[in-house]
């Protein structure tokens, strides 16, 4: 197509130009009226053509642009919206238990602590803390803290965005709990 434009526009211009010859002839007296003609009509002529081609190249640009609209509308109704609901109800059974096993653990942990507590002296080699941020215990080498479920899901929640999305501002309060 760009090629019928190219010869159209210099076809065009060589008109103009014999155009002109014909008017610098007729201005000095010679030509005729039928040159005159001539030279009109062949200027008349590719600017038809020129303006045709134009108008056959936008249409053709405008159908390759409604083309591309309807492949993307196509890959777009394409995407599969129930796959990730599945996914995000899925997350959300997972997020839940993790929550209610995290708020177990720290209930039943708080109960024991209380409990030896209660107890008197203790030997050596347990320990306990009773802090209002939780309760904490240590036999030997081995430690036991609660599972703070926010903290957890926050740390989680990040580091998931972080790998997927490692360019985006991600605003979570996650400086608190790492």
């Amino acid at each position: 197509m760009t090629e019928i434009l190219e010869k159209a526009s210099q076809e065009l211009e060589a008109a103009r130009v014999a155009l002109g010859d014909v008017l610098e002839e007729i201005s000095r007296g010679q030509g005729t009226e039928r040159d005159l003609e001539t030279a009109q009509t062949r200027v008349k002529f590719w600017e038809v053509r020129l303006e045709g081609a134009q108008r056959q190249m936008a249409e053709e640009a405008e159908q390759e642009r409604t083309d591309h609209i309807d492949a993307l509308k196509e890959r777009a109704l394409a995407l599969d919206e129930g796959a990730v609901k599945k996914l995000e109800e899925q997350a959300r059974k997972a997020l839940d238990a993790y929550v209610a096993a995290a708020l177990a653990h720290t209930t039943k942990l708080k109960a024991i602590v209380q409990e030896l507590s209660e107890l008197g002296e203790l030997p050596e080699g347990l320990e306990l803390d009773m802090q209002p941020t939780g309760y904490r215990m240590v036999v030997g080498s081995e430690r036991r803290a609660p599972v703070d479920p926010m903290a957890g899901c926050i740390v989680m929640a990040y580091d998931v965005l972080r790998t997927h999305m490692p360019r985006q501002q991600i605003d979570l309060p996650i400086e608190r709990y790492r």
